[in-house]
C-alpha cells in the first residue's frame, strides 16, 4: 500500500481532465447508511490527521479502464455513513465528504500531444469505518474496467510491538457500457485479523489475494 502523501499536483491534473463541479446533491446518503453499515459503526470515531492512518487503518482502492488511454470510468465510493468520494464522468461531478480522504489520476506517461495514457485513479481512506461501501462505477465509454483494493486494519499492541493486518482483493477486465452503472459492494473492519472483502451487485464473491 502507498504511503499517505500530498496529491495536490494529480488532483490539478484531474481537474484539468475533467471540469468537474462538486456536489453534495444525488442519491440519498442517509438511506444507504440504514441499509449497509456495521452494528457498531456508530461507535467509531472519525480520524484527526494523518496520525490516523496508521493507528485506525486505511482503505486504498485504485481502478481503470483499458490501458494507453484517458480513463474512461469513474469511481464513486460511499462510506457506511453515507459519505462520498470519487468522480462521476457523466455529470461531470466529484465528492468530498469524508473526514481525511483524497482521489486523485495517477498518469504514467503522455502522449506526442502532452495527453495523459496510461492512467489509474486512485481513492485513499485514512481511519476508515468498519461496514459496508458501496462503489459505483460509471462509463463515459464502452470499456473494461478492473479495481484493486487495499486494506490495512487499526493498529494492535502486544508484548512484541505493534501489529495491523493487509489484506487485497481485486477484480479485472470487467465490461461496462457507456452510460450505464455498475455497483460493488466492500466489506471492510478495523480489527485487527480481519480480510477486506468485495462482491459485485450479482452477489458473487471475486477471489481474495492475500
Amino acid at each position: 500500500m502507498r504511503l499517505w502523501r500530498n496529491r495536490l499536483l494529480l488532483a490539478a491534473m484531474w481537474l484539468w481532465l475533467w471540469p468537474v463541479t462538486v456536489s453534495g446533491n444525488g442519491r440519498s446518503a442517509d438511506e444507504f447508511a440504514s441499509r449497509h453499515h456495521a452494528p457498531d459503526v456508530r461507535d467509531e470515531s472519525d480520524p484527526k490527521d494523518t496520525r490516523s492512518c496508521y493507528a485506525m487503518g486505511q482503505l486504498e482502492i485504485s481502478y481503470g479502464s483499458q490501458e494507453n488511454q484517458s480513463p474512461t470510468v469513474g469511481l464513486l465510493v460511499t462510506d457506511p455513513r453515507g459519505r462520498r468520494i470519487g468522480y462521476d464522468p457523466a455529470g461531470p461531478n466529484a465528492w468530498q465528504e469524508l473526514p481525511l480522504a483524497q482521489a486523485f489520476l495517477d498518469c504514467a506517461d503522455q502522449d506526442a500531444n502532452g495527453q495523459p495514457q496510461a492512467c489509474t485513479g486512485w481513492i485513499q481512506i485514512c481511519g476508515p469505518l468498519s461496514g459496508t461501501y458501496k462503489l459505483e462505477v460509471v462509463a463515459s465509454e464502452n470499456s473494461e474496467y478492473s479495481i484493486e483494493v487495499s486494506a490495512v486494519s487499526r493498529q494492535k499492541r502486544d508484548e512484541n510491538g505493534f501489529h495491523t493486518t493487509e489484506s487485497r482483493v481485486n477484480a479485472r477486465n470487467l465490461a461496462i457500457r457507456k452510460g450505464s452503472q455498475n455497483k460493488l459492494f466492500l466489506e471492510y473492519s478495523r480489527e485487527p485479523g480481519s480480510k477486506v472483502a468485495l462482491t459485485p451487485s450479482e452477489n458473487t464473491p471475486l477471489a481474495e489475494k492475500q
